[in-house]
């Protein structure tokens, strides 16, 4: 029952509530708590106890009941241990639940890893397919060509812009960057231009 290292402990009503207790005795019924917290009963514990602390213990039973299992316990203490149980079984299963919406985990399952079902739901799933590059038309290629054969090239694929910082731009992403460098007078540094085209053209 480790799993609460633990407990909670009201200074002010330690104090109140052992006021008339020797020092012996608040030492065993501090010792008696955190065994009680630990193991979740007095049942247990080892025999020599009782008949070491005796004459404490004529005390401190007082402060201990047989609860429904038949096992002693201080009835404060084992209250707050069952809220505290409580409370974290309530954030496992959150953590859980959470894990499940995040990564696909089955509730119980380890984080981070995707159930069974899932995987073979994505490798059954075709990778969408790139659009293809749409191609000008041989008029429209010609037109392009003869108008800026200055700086377009050509290869078995068609024609094509290389930019500045050497990327391809061709086919109809070349005509509509064509359509916005004819909308502007200044008509200096064209490859240039077209490197900045290209990252806001989305």
């Amino acid at each position: 029952m480790n799993n609460l290292p633990w407990f909670p402990l009201d200074a002010k009503q330690w104090l109140v509530g052992t006021a008339g207790m020797t020092k012996a005795e608040k030492g065993v019924f501090i010792d008696l708590l955190c065994y009680q917290w630990e193991n979740g009963s007095l049942s247990s514990i080892p025999n020599r106890l009782p008949i070491e602390c005796a004459d404490e213990w004529v005390v401190l039973q007082s402060k201990f009941v047989e609860s429904t299992l038949g096992e002693l316990v201080n009835p404060k203490l084992h209250k707050i241990r069952l809220e505290r149980e409580s409370a974290l079984d309530k954030q496992v299963e959150g953590g859980r639940k959470g894990a499940r919406l995040r990564y696909g985990v089955p509730i119980g399952g380890p984080v981070g890893i995707q159930s069974k079902s899932q995987s073979k739901k994505e490798e059954s799933e075709p990778e969408p397919k790139k659009e293809k590059e749409k191609e000008l038309s041989p008029e429209k290629e010609n037109k392009f060509y003869l108008e800026y054969k200055n700086v377009l090239d050509r290869d078995s694929k068609g024609i094509y812009l290389e930019t500045k910082n050497k990327k391809r731009l061709s086919g109809k992403w070349l005509e509509t960057f064509f359509l916005f460098w004819e909308a502007f007078d200044y008509k200096q540094g064209l490859r240039a231009a077209a490197d900045g085209w290209l990252k806001i053209k989305w």
